[in-house]
């Protein structure tokens, strides 16, 4: 009997998980469109792209450029100086 109450006890909780997250799934969709925020559509990038040094000394890059060349957060690179000041990027 005791067995049976356990078993019980964790299906309920099983069912309240599964609920819980499919209301959590809901509200995120939910508060996606009130917000406006839908998936945009991938659109090709169109090199050279223009970016900036922010005041700490990173480089800004957008995902969608990482992502059209193949790298993510942690890739390493190497830098190369040209004789005009210009600088060559890529994969180290």
């Amino acid at each position: 009997m005791i067995k049976e109450k356990i078993e019980e006890k964790t299906l309920i909780q099983s069912e309240g998980e599964a609920h819980n997250a499919e209301t959590e799934k809901i509200a995120k969709e939910t508060k996606k469109a009130k917000h406006g925020k839908t998936e945009k559509p991938a659109v090709a990038v169109k090199f050279p792209v223009e970016s900036r040094i922010n005041p700490y000394g990173f480089i800004f890059m957008r995902k969608q450029w990482l992502a059209d060349l193949g790298w993510a957060k942690g890739t390493a690179l190497a830098i190369e100086k040209n004789a005009d000041g210009s600088i060559n990027v890529r994969k180290a």
